[in-house]
């Protein structure tokens, strides 16, 4: 915990300066003005007295045991001006100091020199090159910022607004939000900036700040995380405390794909792994400060949406109309009154110009102290499919809020659903208060949108979240397999076997080393089989005939077993054979590929998409974290583009989608229970008939020495999109592939995969 921290009763300002227009002077009067009612003690060799405090020349020389050190001195003296103060017991430092150019070498050794002593001493140590912190609560304001004395609040917020902390890489960002949510009126509890992260990085705060309890939505400002996968469990930390995050990621533009065999990880982006987590946890993404700022606040002064249902009651049908239509195109619904609303509706508003959704109520409605509209509101919002509502007035006229007051407030402070107002016209000052004292918000068109977004977007994960906790229970068991039989398994080939303990349907199989074997093992399994070549060297056996499809009986086999053979030796001479694959072939299904990919900061994703020779073409997938329970499973097949696939599109017969939840589910479990053997794994085709699914082919890639492994296998690491693409072409002719490839034919329950 960092109460010390952030609430230090004894501040040392080392270096401090008479002169408040640089930073060692300014940090000092920031403290004195912001009420700072703790002990100030300024380092100064060269004055007895510095802006009225009495100042000590050295840090060994203070009276008393300081528990912050403020520290804006040049580079090369900071680490021993840190050494200094951990030999005086001060263990909670802040360093200002750039240092160097960004990426220099100056600045490297810096950071690396920090880090150290923290390292060394324990002490807690923010930047360098950061801007500081602010307490708000108990006016702590360790930084060297003008903007937290320059913002005067615009309008004071009321209601029952819960604080707002920032938390920013940049110094400039995160006190340019804070400076903004101020003159909002809002009321924020931190604001924390942290530079290079030497020692303290932004994900320790907030930690923090989640722990501490009684907290508001988070605003995050973020270029770059050291630990990706920390920050997953932070923000399932904050899910579980219902503290909101809004992530504001920069620096997406210039990323790619990493270079690995499989197509999950060849689909995987800079952002992909963010982004699956935002979805995991119910982290809101702000594309810029606008979103930031609007879904901050809404989070902080409105209650989750119950749904994505939206009223829109307008004193002009145009404006209406438009708001509707941003609305719409960030995915919110407009229902329609049904009869009986409708009904009660005209009562409510006699002038009515049109009753639909959204609602025409003419200008008349704003007459008097706002009874009509009240009535109106309350009518609309007893109908339970409406979820949230946007009020469309014009706040132009003076006074208007609060001659609405006495019918406004009470219906402000009484309902459960989110309401916003919109102004039309240039909003004046005396109505924004007095509507932010009821506890109302008033937003711009698109601002409007994204606010009524975010909410109904943070609702649904949070009625998610709290159904789901059981069954990620579930999600997170026992390892069906030990560490050390499943890098045994891998080690031997034996990943068939591996797949299978956590539940991953495979065809029959067997491996075998002679032409008479092969023909005892198809005869068993039963005709048509596949034969595959299995060698490490052959990469792609459609390249080099190193398969033989629907193979229908032993005379058929017997040439193909010497086809195959001669192909491989003419194609590849150098290849190790260890033996010939005999695989049943499947009747064709609908093609979905199940994999996962080690995302290098935040661990495995699981991916589930739309699949065989399509995948790479159409991209339709979805990521998640590991472990998924087989509920958040399902819910990522249902979020594809093409799940009406699986629901029977056109006639077509239904998929499976429990039994390929489950499949994905294990999946998960075995990169999770296995993350330093598994590197990536690749199910593609999965089969998935109207009982039942069926893995056909498999890549499975190691931790550690990144060969590819397995007689499924058909690539190996670094390969150009391309040739993956052709990969997956020679992976999904294991299947009879249908020649409409959206068929779902009903199968035997034998490939059912078991629940692990």
């Amino acid at each position: 915990m960092l109460e010390t921290f952030l609430n230090p009763r004894s501040i040392a300002v080392i270096g401090a300066s008479q002169d408040v227009t640089k930073i060692r002077g300014r940090m000092l009067r920031i403290l004195i003005d912001s009420g700072y009612d703790g002990v100030l003690l300024p380092v100064n060799p060269s004055h007895e007295k510095v802006q009225g405090l009495a100042a000590y020349p050295s840090i060994s020389a203070l009276p008393q045991r300081a528990d912050m050190a403020l520290i804006a001195t040049p580079a090369e003296a900071v680490c021993d001006v840190l050494h200094e103060c951990a030999g005086a017991g001060i263990m909670n430092a802040v360093v200002f100091t750039a240092g160097a150019a960004h990426g220099t070498e100056a600045e490297r050794k810096l950071v690396s020199g920090m880090a150290a002593v923290a390292r060394e001493t324990g002490m807690r140590v923010l930047g360098p090159n950061c801007e500081g912190f602010f307490n708000v609560r108990d006016n702590v304001a360790g930084n060297f910022s003008p903007s937290i004395h320059l913002a005067a609040p615009q309008h004071r917020q009321g209601g029952s607004q819960r604080p707002i902390s920032v938390v920013s890489q940049s110094g400039a960002v995160g006190f340019g939000l804070f400076t903004q949510l101020k003159q909002q009126g809002l009321t924020c509890r931190h604001v924390v900036t942290t530079g290079n992260e030497a020692d303290l990085d932004c994900l320790d705060f907030v930690e923090h700040i989640v722990r501490e309890g009684g907290s508001g939505p988070i605003l995050m400002f973020v270029e770059g995380l050291k630990d990706g996968s920390r920050f997953a469990r932070i923000a399932q930390l904050a899910a579980d405390h219902e503290v909101p995050l809004v992530f504001c990621k920069v620096g997406n533009s210039v990323a790619g794909a990493r270079a690995a065999a499989s197509h999950t990880a060849h689909l995987t982006g800079a952002m992909t792994a963010y982004e699956a987590t935002f979805k995991r946890y119910g982290v809101v993404k702000a594309e810029d400060s606008d979103q930031a700022l609007t879904a901050t606040k809404a989070l902080a002064c409105l209650p989750p949406a119950r749904g994505n249902r939206v009223t829109v009651l307008s004193t002009s049908g145009g404006t209406g109309v438009w708001l509707a239509d941003v609305c719409s195109a960030m995915g919110l619904e407009f229902p329609v009154p049904d009869e009986a609303l409708h009904a009660r509706l005209a009562k409510a508003i006699p002038a009515i110009g049109g009753i639909a959704n959204p609602v025409d109520m003419s200008a008349s409605v704003i007459e008097g102290h706002g009874e009509v509209l009240a009535e109106a509101l309350r009518v609309m919002t007893e109908a339970d499919y409406m979820d949230a509502v946007v009020i469309a007035m014009s706040l132009a006229a003076k006074d208007r809020i609060q001659q609405m007051q006495p019918a406004l407030e009470p219906f402000l402070a009484s309902t459960s659903l989110p309401v916003i107002i919109h102004s039309q016209a240039y909003a004046t000052a005396d109505n924004l208060d007095a509507l932010a004292r009821m506890g109302g918000m008033a937003l711009g068109m698109r601002d409007t949108a994204f606010a009524l977004k975010t909410l109904c977007d943070y609702g649904a994960f949070r009625r998610r979240w709290d159904a789901q906790k059981a069954s990620v229970d579930q999600a997170v068991a026992e390892p069906r397999v030990s560490k050390a039989s499943c890098r045994e398994m891998v080690a031997q080939g034996r990943q068939a076997e591996l797949l299978r303990a956590y539940g991953i349907a495979l065809p029959p199989e067997v491996i075998v080393s002679s032409k008479e074997d092969a023909m005892r093992a198809a005869r068993d399994m039963g005709y048509p089989v596949a034969l595959k070549i299995v060698s490490a060297q052959v990469q792609h056996k459609t390249d080099v005939g190193a398969l033989a499809l629907n193979v229908r009986n032993d005379e058929e086999l017997a040439s193909a077993y010497d086809r195959v053979l001669a192909n491989v030796a003419r194609a590849v001479p150098e290849a190790a054979i260890q033996g010939m694959q005999v695989q049943k072939m499947m009747p064709p299904g609908l093609e979905m590929v199940v994999g996962v990919t080690r995302d290098p900061d935040f661990g495995h994703l699981l991916m589930v998409g739309l699949g065989g020779v399509f995948v790479e073409l159409l991209r339709d997938v979805a990521f998640s974290p590991v472990p998924v329970s087989p509920l958040q499973a399902e819910e990522l097949i249902c979020s594809l583009k093409g799940f009406p696939l699986l629901e029977g599109l056109r006639g077509g017969q239904p998929g499976d989608v429990q039994a390929l939840a489950a499949l994905a589910h294990g999946l998960s479990r075995l990169a999770a229970d296995h993350p330093d053997i598994i590197e990536e794994i690749d199910l593609n085709p999965v089969l998935v008939y109207e009982s039942g699914v069926c893995a056909v082919d498999y890549l499975l890639i190691p931790r550690r020495d990144g060969s590819s492994v397995g007689p499924g296998s058909s690539g190996v690491r670094a390969e150009p999109a391309t040739v993956r693409a052709e990969a997956a072409l020679d992976r999904a002719t294991t299947s009879t592939v249908s020649s409409d490839p959206l068929t779902v034919p009903a199968s035997p329950p034998t490939f059912r995969a078991e629940p692990v």
